[in-house]
């Protein structure tokens, strides 16, 4: 009788580039409409563009003025989170 274990190697760890990270998000967070006056950051709390000029994204099924973020204050929570 001969056993055998199925070994995978390992994935290799992401890239860790802001601009990757960026364009990854900015496609996986984009809003098809423009959000609702009033709308703001579930992060920041601030309503419309951030100071950057970032506007705010949703790719979510809230309702309203919820679910909105920048894109920059996600990639910071997310990087918190990560740690």
């Amino acid at each position: 009788l001969i056993i055998t274990k199925n070994v995978s190697t390992p994935p290799s760890p992401p890239k860790n580039t802001m601009s990757s990270e960026s364009s990854l998000l900015s496609s996986s967070y984009s809003s098809t409409s423009a959000p609702p006056v009033g709308a703001s950051c579930w992060l920041c709390l601030e309503e419309g563009p951030d100071d950057s000029g970032a506007p705010l994204v949703r790719d979510c099924s809230c309702r309203g003025h919820s679910g909105f973020a920048h894109l920059p204050c996600l990639i910071q929570y997310a990087e918190s989170k990560s740690r």
